[in-house]
């Protein structure tokens, strides 16, 4: 487990987006579907922000216990790799939607 409270925090935001995308697939197996628009659907759009919340922040908070605290643990370090890659995916979302 992580040592720094930063990597703990970092480390329950990665649980918290794995979580949270578990639920959204399984609202969308459970016959969910979307709309002409994002917002069609509440509760998918709901779920998949917080979901993106929780990688960001969770990237966020990692790189900062790595940088500044030295935290040294393969979860914070999983918790920004996955979270650099969200926070990459909805930046090109927000910069390039399609």
């Amino acid at each position: 487990m992580p040592k720094t409270k930063l990597g703990k925090w970092s480390a329950g935001l990665f649980g918290a987006f794995v979580l949270v995308m578990i639920l959204f697939y399984l609202l969308i197996g459970g016959g969910q579907t979307g709309g002409d628009t994002f917002f069609s659907n509440w509760v998918l759009a709901i779920s998949i922000l917080l979901a993106a919340a929780c990688g960001v922040g969770g990237f966020i908070v990692g790189l900062v216990a790595i940088i500044k605290k030295r935290e040294r643990n393969w979860l914070v370090f999983i918790a920004v790799g996955i979270g650099a890659f969200v926070t990459f995916f909805f930046a090109a979302e927000l910069l390039f939607p399609h």
